[in-house]
């Protein structure tokens, strides 16, 4: 066997087990959700938000829930903290989350900064993901 023969042969099956290495970490790498949107939760005064809000931690989990039947937007979606409605997506924000929501793909929302001191329409920042 010639010298290029042999580094040929050595680096096929070097590359063969890093090849199968990157494999499966890929296959062990837990899937990670995707960020759609970070906006400020639109009609915070008012709704029951202030009832709630000395509740509220970074990364708490909000459900999103559609509401069609609102007569002044279509693609309105509510934002929840437990059962406690505390306002909505903003309307230039909100039409690919509700397209998703009607698709019933899994998205859900978290407080990504909660800011007391801070107006009511800019106290409450939400992150929205799909999983």
């Amino acid at each position: 066997m010639d010298r290029k023969s042999f580094l040929q042969r050595v680096l096929s099956v070097f590359s063969g087990i890093v090849l199968s290495q990157n494999i499966l970490s890929a296959e062990n790498t837990k899937r990670q959700d995707i960020l759609l949107l970070q906006t400020n939760i639109a009609g915070y005064q008012y709704y029951n938000g202030k009832k709630v809000e000395k509740y509220f931690n970074k990364g708490d989990l909000l459900k999103l829930k559609l509401q069609e039947d609102n007569p002044y937007d279509s693609n309105a979606v509510e934002i929840y903290f437990q059962d406690v409605k505390i306002g909505y997506l903003p309307r230039y924000d909100n039409e690919v989350i509700a397209n998703l929501l009607r698709e019933e793909k899994q998205i859900y929302a978290k407080i990504d900064e909660f800011m007391p001191h801070n107006p009511d329409w800019n106290k409450v920042s939400v992150a929205v993901y799909m999983g």
